[in-house]
């Protein structure tokens, strides 16, 4: 799984965002298969960044899904430190949606 990472970080550094969810989907997937929830969380957290960068269409809806889902586990491991970073993830996805809205 830690791989597939590595994939989706590459191909969203070149901008190919819709492989880059792609591949970050699937390692939440694997992650979430062997109980990693540090690692899972931080994979739906990815995805939740890439649907705000992106910015089309339902992409507001899914970065909200992601970053609840991420902000679940990583407040089930008690990652403060994360849950902080993803409430600032679901600020930016209201100021967004907010501006889409005008």
């Amino acid at each position: 799984a830690a791989t597939t990472v590595l994939v989706a970080e590459v191909y969203a550094d070149l901008g190919q965002t819709d492989e880059a969810l792609r591949w970050s989907h699937e390692a939440a997937e694997a992650f979430r298969e062997v109980g990693d929830r540090r690692d899972e969380g931080a994979a739906r957290y990815a995805i939740a960044r890439l649907y705000l960068k992106r910015n089309e269409g339902k992409d507001l809806e899914l970065a909200v899904r992601a970053a609840q889902a991420a902000l679940r586990l990583f407040r089930d491991i008690g990652d403060g430190e994360k849950e902080v970073v993803l409430t600032s993830v679901l600020h930016a996805a209201d100021f967004l949606r907010g501006r889409r809205d005008e």
